[in-house]
C-alpha cells in the first residue's frame, strides 16, 4: 500500500479498498503468516513494494506495514473474543497463528481493528518508548494513564475509533519533548527538610498556567536511588478516557528495557480548594500530599516529605 500513512495516523484505514491506492503481494501466504514474527513481516512488506518499483524505506524515518488479519487463519476451533498476544498458553493451539501488529523500534506492522490508540502505541515504540511497568517493576501495561500502556483510550467522535491517552510524564523527559525550564528538578536536598518540599503544580495540557508542569524529585538511601516523576493529570483533551477525578500520578524508571517508566501510585484530587489528600510511597518510605487551590490553571500544591 502506497498511501497508507495519513489514514493509518488518523485511524482512518479502510481494508475494503476505497482509500487503498492498491494492495501489494507479500511473498508469503496469509497461512504462513503466523509465527515468523514482527520484523519478518515488515521485511517481507518491504521486498514486496520494491518489487513493484515502489522504495517505502528512503525518505521514512522508519515503515509501517498494513495486514488485513489478526489470525495467519480463520481456526473454528478457536473461540470468539479469545485473547490474542495476551495468552501464550502453549497448549492452545491458535497461539501459533496470531500475526503480530507491533514495532521492534524501527518498523512497525499494523493489524486490525488500527485504532488510533493501537497505531500511536506502536508508532511510539519507533521513538523507542517502551511498554510502562507496574510498581513491582517488571508487570508491563499496568499505567492508567500513558500510550504506551493504552488504559484509559477514548472513542473519538469525529472518527468513532479508539483514541489517547497521552504521553506521560517520564516519557516525555526522556524523550526530550518538554520544556526543561517547566519541569522542576530537585536533587535530592528536600530529603533532608523536615517538612519536605512543598511546589505548585499544573497538568502539562495548561502550559498557560503560572505553575510547574512536571517534577522531578531525585530519591537516595543506602545504596538505592531514582528519581520521583509527578505529574497532575485531569480527565479532559487526549486523557479524556481517564476515569474519575483527577490525579496526582507518581512515578520512577524501572530497569526493564534500559529504563521505562514505572507507575507507583496516585493520589485523587480533592474537589474543594484547601481540602488536602495523601499516599505513602512504601519503596522509598515517602508521604506525598496534594491541595487543590484556587489559583488558575488549574494548580494543586504538592508536598513530598521523606518519612
Amino acid at each position: 500500500m502506497i498511501e497508507y500513512w495519513r489514514d493509518a495516523s488518523l485511524a482512518a484505514i479502510d481494508v475494503t479498498g476505497s482509500q487503498i491506492s492498491q494492495w501489494i503481494e507479500l511473498g508469503i501466504p496469509r497461512s504462513q503468516a503466523g509465527g515468523i514474527g514482527r520484523t519478518a513481516m515488515v521485511n517481507l512488506a518491504i521486498e514486496a513494494a520494491k518489487g513493484i518499483g515502489f522504495n517505502p524505506v528512503d525518505g521514512f524515518h522508519s515503515q509501517i506495514a498494513i495486514v488485513t488479519h489478526n489470525w495467519s487463519n480463520d481456526d473454528p476451533q478457536r473461540p470468539p473474543g479469545t485473547p490474542t498476544w495476551q495468552d501464550d498458553d502453549p497448549l492452545k493451539p491458535w497461539w501459533p497463528t496470531w500475526i503480530d501488529g507491533s514495532s521492534d523500534k524501527k518498523t512497525v506492522c499494523l493489524t486490525p481493528p488500527y485504532d488510533g490508540d493501537i497505531t500511536a502505541h506502536e508508532m511510539g515504540h519507533v521513538f523507542a518508548m517502551d511498554h510502562d511497568v507496574d510498581s513491582d517493576l517488571k508487570t508491563d501495561y499496568k499505567d492508567p494513564c500513558c500510550i504506551m500502556s493504552q488504559n484509559g483510550s477514548f472513542v473519538h467522535p469525529k472518527w468513532q475509533v479508539n483514541f489517547g491517552p497521552a504521553i506521560c510524564l517520564p516519557h516525555l523527559i526522556k524523550q526530550g519533548w518538554i520544556y526543561d525550564r517547566r519541569v522542576f528538578f530537585d536533587n535530592g536536598g528536600w530529603m533532608s527538610q523536615p517538612e519536605g518540599i512543598t511546589l505548585p503544580l499544573a497538568p502539562i495540557s495548561r502550559p498557560g498556567a503560572r505553575a510547574n508542569l512536571g517534577i522531578k524529585l531525585a530519591y537516595g538511601l543506602n545504596g538505592s536511588s531514582w528519581d520521583y516523576y509527578l505529574e497532575y493529570v485531569i480527565p479532559t483533551e487526549w486523557n479524556r478516557g481517564l476515569p474519575g477525578a483527577p490525579y496526582l500520578f507518581i512515578r520512577r524508571m524501572s530497569p526493564k528495557y534500559n529504563g521505562t517508566p514505572a507507575y507507583l501510585g496516585f493520589i485523587s484530587i480533592p474537589s474543594i480548594a484547601g481540602t488536602t489528600a495523601e499516599w505513602i510511597e512504601p519503596l522509598g518510605d515517602v508521604k506525598f500530599q496534594v491541595e487543590l487551590t484556587h489559583f488558575p490553571g488549574p494548580i494543586i500544591k504538592v508536598s513530598a516529605k521523606k518519612l
